[in-house]
């Protein structure tokens, strides 16, 4: 699940197979891979120092359920 936060909201995510995600700059986000991860991630940044993360502390993440993998 990939969150978004927005001014006015969080936006919950759930990215699947083949899916293409464009972040702007500077939005925060958070991702949770659940409890088994099973991914790849190619992240994409126009300068160098955009790969760095730059963490708030804020516990928003918190607020909102943990991802659980359905059974397929």
């Amino acid at each position: 699940m990939f969150y978004l936060h927005t001014e006015a909201c969080v936006h919950m995510v759930l990215c699947e197979r083949n899916d293409l995600l464009s972040v702007p700059a500077g939005m925060r986000h958070w991702f949770d891979m659940g409890s088994e991860p099973y991914f790849t991630v190619i992240r994409l940044f126009t300068a160098p120092e955009g790969w760095v993360a730059r963490f708030t502390g804020d516990s928003i993440a918190t607020r909102f359920p943990a991802f659980v993998r359905q059974a397929a």
